[in-house]
């Protein structure tokens, strides 16, 4: 039987081989027919080693472009889908690093030792750039910014930020980029209190934010805690007080400033109702021109209150010549007051010139001159003005005056006294004239003839003169008897009385 199996594998033993040999390559293309190797790839993170070697020498360095290869492998097209990204290991070594060119090429390795990887065709890229400066570690005091308005009649107060400085460390080419750091919070529409937390942002020298490539940057805190106060505000007028008195010549027109108001913050604003500014501060004394006078408001406020703006605010002291004007018065342009009923009140002179400082635009009326008579007794008065005069204005000076007061019955008396006066005086001028003429050694029938007139006027003048003289004792008589009865009323009344 043996044998029989043997001679049966012995006969023809060549055309077996070659039979067998057919089978083996017609199966083998039957296999890469219906499961043929096929190239695939994937994306492969690269991971760098030896960092140390650059972080000792105080540098850091930078995967220059993609931090991904693609790795190109082959494996049987039934059996791709057991071959996935993690089967693979992208190195760069920086001990390879080549210093000219700054280029490490990318080593690949089949990690898991997947049998279904039939083979590594390539890796693009090959090589990768790394950059390579020198780090960085600055300090940076940390700023604040509130983006949105808080709700009306509201303000920010203050500020409180824990950390208040952050050291940030990176490559200076990204470090260069930033000029300062800070935090911002949100305030729109806030009318109390806020905390919280926020993440630090970069600014450039113009205070926009700033990109950077943080892959390579470390800070010491991620998060800023911060506690903003939310205060009222009111805005209150100023008000200029001022002491002491110009140049004799000069006038103080005003205090003005670019400044009327300022905004207060604080629990207790809404009671301020302005900001009165003490005279001792603004002192125009001995001034012939305008000066100005730099304040510092917070030395004014209440305490607990804050300033919103700026602290600084200019007063000018406005001082101009004194011009003068002349003002004519009659006594029709004066308010007279307490005048008496019955009594005539008459200005000596007529006319009165007032001096007056301040402008050229016054009037008479603007004047609005006034005179109390009610003090005055019959007879001469020294007179007093009183004037209301426009701001600015001041009246230097005004003629002296009298103000003649007389009654009625004062008055007819001047006129009889003044007509007698006047007979009286034409009778002597006349009896001076007849003797005159008697004394004259030639005298013609004319001037006996003109004598005998003048005699005869004489005659009728001491007849006039008569009969005044009697009226006027008549008025007496009749004055003194209205006196005496009245004497007598008072003492009958008096009697009664008694009674």
């Amino acid at each position: 039987m043996k044998k029989r199996l043997i001679k049966s594998l012995t006969t023809n033993w060549t055309l077996k081989l070659i039979s067998l040999l057919l089978a083996f390559i017609i199966w083998l293309a039957i296999v890469n027919i219906s499961n043929p190797t096929v190239v695939r790839s994937v994306s492969v993170p690269l991971e760098v080693i030896n960092e140390e070697l650059i972080s000792d020498a105080d540098k850091i360095y930078e995967i220059d472009g993609n931090k991904n290869v693609q790795v190109y492998y082959e494996v049987a097209l039934k059996s791709e889908r057991m071959v996935s990204a993690n089967d693979f290991k992208a190195v760069v070594d920086l001990s390879k690093l080549y210093d000219v060119t700054g280029s490490v090429k990318v080593q690949v390795e089949n990690t898991t030792k997947n049998p279904w990887i039939l083979g590594i065709s390539e890796t693009k890229p090959g090589t990768v750039r790394v950059k390579v400066e020198d780090k960085q570690k600055k300090k940076f005091d940390l700023q604040v910014k509130t983006v949105g308005d808080p709700q009306e009649n509201y303000t920010i107060g203050d500020i409180t930020i824990k950390p208040d400085h952050i050291y940030v460390s990176g490559p200076v080419s990204e470090i260069g980029k930033i000029s300062s750091v800070g935090i911002e919070i949100n305030t729109e529409g806030v009318n109390q209190d806020i905390e919280g937390s926020a993440t630090p942002v970069f600014y450039d020298a113009n205070g926009n934010k700033v990109s950077v490539d943080t892959t390579n940057m470390t800070l010491d805190f991620n998060k800023v805690s911060y506690q903003a106060q939310v205060l009222s505000v009111n805005e209150v007028p100023l008000h200029f007080n001022v002491e002491g008195n110009v140049a004799a010549g000069y006038k103080f027109v005003g205090a003005e400033s670019a400044i009327r108001s300022v905004t207060l913050s604080g629990n207790n604003a809404q009671g301020i109702k302005s900001i009165d500014i003490p005279a001792s501060a603004l002192n125009i004394s001995g001034l012939t021109q305008s000066k100005t006078v730099t304040l510092r408001l917070s030395e004014y406020i209440p305490v607990g209150l804050q300033l919103k703006g700026s602290d600084l605010v200019n007063v000018t002291l406005r001082v101009e010549p004194v011009q003068k004007k002349t003002l004519t018065l009659a006594l029709e342009n004066i308010a007279q007051n307490g005048a008496i009923r019955g009594y005539h009140y008459q200005m000596s002179p007529e006319k009165i010139q007032v001096f007056v400082s301040g402008g050229e635009e016054i009037t008479p009326e603007n004047l609005h001159a006034s005179i109390d008579l009610s003090g005055m007794e019959v007879g001469s008065n020294a007179g007093k003005l009183q004037f209301s005069l426009p701001s600015g204005y001041r009246v230097e000076s005004y003629t002296p005056f009298t103000i003649e007061v007389s009654t009625n019955q004062t008055s007819s008396s001047e006129v009889r006294t003044s007509e007698r006066s006047e007979s009286e005086s034409t009778v002597r001028e006349r009896a001076t004239s007849t003797e005159v003429h008697t004394q004259t050694p030639s005298v013609t029938q004319t001037s006996e003839t003109q004598t005998s007139e003048k005699s005869t006027e004489v005659t009728t003048a001491k007849t006039t003169t008569a009969k005044a003289t009697t009226r006027e004792e008549s008025l007496e008589e009749s004055s003194a008897e209205t006196q005496g009865k009245s004497r007598r009323k008072i003492d009958d009344k008096t009697e009664s009385e008694s009674d």
